[in-house]
């Protein structure tokens, strides 16, 4: 499957609806809003208080061959299966919103002409940032043709970089914009004029390239492009900068002269401060001398496929394959012994009609059409959902 790549089009209505939506979640959640698009329309799907962006992808458990990362099992805390249609934009409010200039600052660099993932939004012409209170507090993405896997590395910098505030800082320094952002997303977890920490390598991997950085070219985990069905690598897309003999940036930082590397941080004060830009800078000029030339070794892939009349299971909850539908309503029946569903307990919410958890959603959902049937629940991906407003 191969479709042409969707430019954005502001349609006015859909245009202010994404707005609206950033401005309306200011807060610590992971909330995106994905645009499809679908015939000669467009469908808009919320995704709010999420673990991660996994719902941002197909699994083989929900879509069968679709799903080009078949290896890659769905989590159990995903609910809602990757809707119909062709990417079209997705609106992200920026969470852990620590607001100032710095900041904003950092975001735009990020996706600015020489950000190391362009291959994820396109161009700087492509993303368009919301405004509140003179702060950036969201983005949009208006470029599907990218490279899904270092699409949501892109997102992760927004909230998993803690010590983007120090931008500024580092740009007096002397750090160039590019070195700025190495130095952040090496020492993600804090600001490295407080603590210098080992790369949080669950997002960032361990050891970054510093010629995959600075010269954009992250590994190549997707396969294809987003709009054209593929799906990001959820297994490896902290190492999109990762090489073997990249940079290990707390022990060659202590190299440099700024402190001892020890089981903790490196902490900053008094006695160590004015060795540390030096440090750092010594750091990042290893990082460039010692890794070896990139050898790009493609990551198995498979194109989408689709065939007409193709049936597959939708498993909104995560609990496998049960053979009827009366084994899984039993489950839920187990649960709602178990779990009070108005709070924020392990399943959330499910009233649909509960403005707190689901603002502006109506309708039923996936667990309301699981409930109303009493034969094994398998569905044609090409029809809706009966019962179903996602």
């Amino acid at each position: 499957m191969a479709n042409p790549p969707e430019l954005f089009i502001d349609t006015g209505a859909l245009h202010a609806k994404m707005i609206k939506f950033i401005l309306s979640r200011q807060n610590d959640d992971i909330d995106y809003a994905l645009v499809m698009k679908v015939d000669e329309g467009y469908n808009f799907h919320y995704r709010l208080e999420q673990p991660c962006y996994g719902e941002l992808r197909k699994y083989s458990m929900t879509h069968g061959t679709m799903c080009t990362r078949p290896e890659s099992e769905k989590p159990d805390d995903l609910y809602f299966p990757f809707p119909k249609g062709i990417p079209y934009a997705i609106a992200v409010p920026f969470n852990h919103a620590l607001h100032s200039t710095s900041r904003d600052n950092y975001l735009r660099a990020l996706v600015s002409e020489d950000s190391p993932w362009i291959s994820g939004f396109g161009s700087p012409d492509s993303v368009e940032f919301i405004e509140k209170n003179g702060h950036l507090t969201g983005f949009i993405l208006k470029d599907m043709h990218v490279d899904h896997t270092v699409m949501v590395s892109l997102i992760w910098a927004t909230c998993h970089v803690h010590g983007s505030s120090a931008f500024d800082r580092l740009i007096t320094e002397g750090f160039s914009v590019k070195e700025t952002l190495a130095i952040l997303v090496m020492n993600s977890t804090y600001s490295p004029h407080k603590f210098i920490v080992e790369t949080d390598d669950y997002h960032w991997g361990s050891r970054l390239s510093f010629k995959r950085f600075f010269e954009a070219k992250p590994r190549n985990f997707s396969g294809g492009m987003f709009d054209e069905g593929y799906d990001y690598n959820r297994r490896m897309i902290q190492d999109i900068f990762y090489s073997d003999t990249g940079l290990e940036w707390q022990a060659a930082v202590a190299e440099g002269g700024c402190g001892k590397r020890g089981w903790g941080s490196i902490f900053i004060d008094d006695t160590n401060r004015a060795q540390l830009v030096p440090a750092m800078k010594y750091a990042l000029a290893k990082g460039f001398k010692e890794e070896e030339p990139l050898i790009e070794k493609p990551f198995a892939t498979h194109a989408p496929v689709m065939n007409p009349g193709d049936v597959f299971m939708i498993d909104p909850i995560g609990w496998g394959n049960y053979e009827t539908g009366d084994e899984v309503i039993d489950k839920l029946e187990d649960y709602e012994d178990d779990y009070d569903y108005e709070s924020d307990d392990e399943l959330g919410c499910l009233d649909p009609d509960c403005t707190i958890c689901h603002p502006k959603i109506k309708g039923p959902t996936p667990w309301d059409a699981i409930k109303t049937v009493d034969k094994p629940f398998w569905v044609d991906l090409n029809q809706p959902l009966k019962g179903v407003k996602n």
